[in-house]
């Protein structure tokens, strides 16, 4: 796995973990697993927000991924890898990444996810930590 520059407070994975290939969806891990990965540091919700607010994001030609943009002019590949939990039409709805960052809400844990769907939103957003499964991108 190389590190990008993309002119940010961290540097960002080429690609998925689990993945070859910054096309490839890489490996899909519920909240608990993917924070207990080994020599993977997953980007906090404000490291989200500052990718999402600081970087160009336009969606490829063939609509299966984002490319990112940095004000440097380095760039990263996001596919549009969905949810992992068997939901076929997910895969398509957008690319959904984990961040480190927990919540707990009513009892409930949750944790923030970065997502960028086809209709050309981004946001952060809450998820139940144990019931999805998601694509992670590591920083350095």
């Amino acid at each position: 796995m190389e590190y990008v520059d993309l002119g940010l407070s961290v540097k960002w994975a080429d690609c998925n973990v689990g993945a070859s290939f910054p096309e490839e969806s890489g490996k899909y891990f519920n909240y608990i697993d993917a924070i207990k990965l080994k020599d993977i540091k997953i980007p906090t919700y404000e490291q989200w927000r500052e990718l999402q607010d600081n970087c160009d994001c336009k969606l490829d030609k063939k609509k299966v991924g984002y490319i990112i943009i940095g004000k440097n002019g380095n760039s990263i590949y996001l596919p549009i890898a969905g949810e992992g939990n068997n939901n076929k039409d997910a895969r398509v709805m957008g690319a959904f990444l984990w961040s480190s960052t927990p919540a707990n809400v009513v009892g409930i844990n949750y944790a923030y996810f970065a997502s960028f769907t086809i209709r050309k939103t981004k946001s952060l957003d809450l998820l139940d930590q144990s019931r999805y499964y998601l694509s992670v991108r590591g920083v350095q």
